[in-house]
């Protein structure tokens, strides 16, 4: 068995962009409290995520505004995976979470199950983008949690840990060389190159940048200069996420570059 995620753009109304936005500040709160907690008092208490837990009770007993959101539990499991890395000396200590970077929360899958109409929606009325080319991909196995992000390119929502039957290994061996002229050169003799619309968006982030450089610092005009780039960025980056993941459909075979 092998594990799969899919990603979807949403399309959220106003009221439900606000609604994210709630969950993703709420969640990014709760993580950021835990883990202050844990820094002034863990090693003297050994707090940990049973006690995070209870006081995280406490808390959505207090204020309205931070039961009405359900997956505060997921911040602390997601504040314990780094803790567990730091001790082991697999990765530094964990960082705060800011706003404009981190927002995202996460939910388990019987909660996206339960809540939406889709299996990999959030419980909070979304639907996925009519124009995206991943909204007719086929889904199959058990959902165990779901992320909804957001992005320059706005909200997406990840489906992970969909479990699949794997196909058993052909045993064939290929040769694999990375180049200027081609991305890919396999033994095979077929080559593997970016997509051409790479190229087009770079170009247009070069002018951007540009853009920006002239722009009065702390100027609301160089504020929407600064979002063009960054919209390019993330566009360019799905780009190469899927050349990464898909293979491309026009490949090259011998000859010259």
């Amino acid at each position: 068995m092998i594990s799969r995620g899919f990603r979807y753009k949403l399309d959220p109304t106003p009221e439900h962009d606000a609604l994210l936005r709630q969950f993703a500040g709420v969640c990014r709160l709760v993580y950021n409290l835990a883990l202050e907690q844990r820094v002034t008092w863990g090693r003297r208490h050994r707090i940990g995520y049973v006690a995070l837990a209870a006081d995280l009770t406490r808390l959505r007993a207090e204020f309205d505004w931070v039961r009405a959101v359900s997956c505060q539990q997921q911040a602390l499991c997601d504040l314990e995976q780094p803790f567990q890395s730091f001790f082991a000396g697999r990765a530094g200590f964990p960082n705060p979470r800011k706003r404009g970077v981190d927002d995202s929360f996460r939910f388990p899958g019987r909660e996206a199950r339960r809540g939406g109409s889709t299996r990999s929606g959030p419980p909070c009325g979304c639907r996925r983008s009519a124009g995206s080319s991943s909204a007719t991909r086929a889904r199959s196995g058990a959902l165990r949690n779901v992320t909804v992000s957001l992005d320059a390119t706005g909200w997406h929502v990840s489906a992970c840990g969909i479990e699949h039957e794997a196909s058993a290994p052909s045993g064939e061996v290929v040769g694999i060389d990375r180049g200027v002229a081609a991305t890919l050169t396999l033994s095979t003799g077929e080559r593997l190159r970016l997509p051409a619309s790479l190229e087009r968006i770079e170009h247009l982030k070069r002018k951007a940048q540009r853009v920006v450089a002239r722009r009065e610092r702390g100027s609301n005009r160089r504020r929407r200069a600064q979002q063009r780039v960054t919209h390019l960025q993330a566009r360019a980056a799905r780009i190469r996420r899927d050349f990464h993941h898909r293979p491309p459909l026009r490949r090259d075979r011998g000859g010259g570059p």
